[in-house]
């Protein structure tokens, strides 16, 4: 079904959302938009759909429209396959020379004019702004401002673009396909989550590219500090058709409604592994249930892990589309955070292997989630600890510990605190001899305004000099050997 705002809406989930309403009404899920319901909805909301598609698409194509959609499905693919495949529904063309002609003046003002087209991720009440206004510099350092569950943006505050795969991470079934002026390029394999327009021309550069070999080129993307870099060209409205001829959005919205109580183990299981969009509703489910119902999202995470091999699960820590990946690190960390009996299933399953590579993840949010995860089963399981004390892990461990404190981020420096901590408890001697990090904690972290902070590097010291034991005087000031990560959201 295509509701008025040409948005489209599962049959079934909207006959139960019409039922719902006694003011026979309904809100479109992607823009919010309030729509009266007709008497026939099914005939005319049904047959709307072939008038939206056909306004598209039958008067002739112009070659510049069958360009636009062949490079969406080339970049799409590009990289190797899906299991999801891209449908395009319709294309409109951008025609602003206003627009234009600011890209113009500032293509006179780089020193490198060169032009490279590209694709940005947004949602539909968005399209209509970017093709009047252009692009906007964020405001927010999360990657959806409505919801910081996805994570922080790679470089922060700047306008993102990609190849066809990862555009589609950012937003929801809209892609505008651009021409970018990228100037002078800063190269890079790693990300800095708290840069702003002004750091970055203070560098001397006009964009950063990120490719980093672990991922592969289809992670690749550019992130442009100046919004008159960006000149939309075509705004593509697509969906993708799960790997069995479903419009993954019928499942996306079966799983927003599932009861908790008695949940559908086939259906998560199905959309744990169809389309990334569907994948990341399971993922967002059982990760919220981790705040609001924390037995019951135990209860599935350990079920779903259960059910399915445990290489295919790994996957997911290894997921082309990064959102995946943080959600998958968030829901593990938030599921069982206090249940020993959990966190040591999470060790036998999953390992620390997989989860040792997601820390040294190029990209710090990816980093430090598998941090928290790690902190929880550190708090429970000795075993863990020693192979955390590599040459690799305590570099990264220092990296995200001086990148924490230098953007003041303290959910970043207790994770990362109580990580080293809880692995000191046992490993004392391999702690010891990382000078540096000691260092660096008692200069920093030790007189720290925040108590938890200051309590955190207390019992980093603590665990070294009393090689995991609490004395007498410890147990009656309420010390404890390990810590829990802190709660994530």
């Amino acid at each position: 079904m295509v509701l008025p705002c040409t948005h489209k809406f599962c049959l079934h989930c909207l006959g139960i959302c019409i039922r719902q309403n006694a003011a026979g009404e309904v809100i479109c899920p992607t823009c919010d938009s309030v729509h009266k319901v007709p008497i026939e909805w099914e005939k005319v909301w049904r047959y709307q759909a072939m008038n939206t598609v056909s306004q598209c698409f039958e008067p002739k194509q112009s070659v510049q429209i069958k360009r636009a959609i062949n490079f969406v499905e080339d970049s799409y693919y590009r990289f190797g396959n899906s299991p999801q495949r891209i449908k395009i529904n319709s294309v409109q063309e951008v025609e602003n020379t206003r627009l234009r002609a600011k890209f113009e003046r500032c293509k006179i003002t780089l020193s490198d004019a060169h032009v490279v087209t590209l694709l940005h991720g947004t949602k539909a009440q968005f399209a209509a702004g970017i093709a009047s206004e252009g692009f906007l510099i964020p405001t927010s350092f999360n990657r959806n401002p409505d919801n910081d569950a996805e994570g922080e943006l790679k470089f922060g505050k700047a306008v993102y673009f990609a190849h066809g795969k990862k555009a589609t991470e950012y937003g929801k079934n809209i892609l505008v396909l651009t021409d970018c002026l990228l100037g002078k390029v800063q190269e890079t394999n790693k990300s800095e989550l708290k840069l702003t327009p002004e750091i970055v021309h203070k560098r001397g550069y006009h964009t950063i590219h990120y490719e980093n070999m672990m991922e592969g080129p289809v992670n690749q993307e550019w992130a442009i500090f100046r919004k008159e870099q960006c000149l939309p060209v075509f705004i593509i409205d697509y969906e993708f058709i799960d790997a069995n001829d479903v419009i993954e959005s019928a499942l996306v919205e079966q799983i927003k409604g599932m009861n908790y109580f008695s949940p559908d183990y086939v259906l998560l299981e199905q959309a744990l592994f169809g389309t990334d969009n569907q994948c990341k509703a399971v993922l967002k489910f059982v990760g919220d249930l981790g705040h609001t119902s924390p037995r019951h999202s135990t209860m599935i995470i350990r079920a779903l892990l259960s059910r399915t091999e445990s290489i295919r699960m790994n996957s997911l820590l290894n997921h082309q589309n990064e959102t995946i990946r943080i959600l998958f690190l968030r829901a593990l960390w938030l599921s069982g955070r206090d249940d020993a009996q959990l966190q040591s299933f999470l060790y036998q399953y999953i390992g620390p292997n997989a989860l040792i590579e997601s820390l040294i993840s190029g990209y710090n949010d990816v980093s430090w989630r598998a941090c928290g995860v790690l902190a929880n089963m550190a708090a429970f399981i000795p075993g863990i600890r020693p192979v955390l004390t590599t040459k690799h892990a305590i570099a990264r461990f220092k990296a995200l510990l001086i990148e924490g404190v230098s953007f003041q981020d303290r959910l970043s420096i207790l994770t990362v605190v109580n990580l080293m901590a809880n692995i000191g408890c046992t490993e004392y001697i391999a702690m010891n001899k990382e000078k540096d990090i000691q260092e660096y904690l008692n200069e920093t972290l030790m007189d720290h305004p925040d108590e938890e902070i200051q309590e955190a590097a207390n019992r980093f010291f603590c665990n070294l000099i009393g090689k995991g034991i609490v004395t007498p005087d410890w147990q009656r000031a309420g010390y404890q050997v390990v810590a829990l990560a802190p709660d994530l959201d």
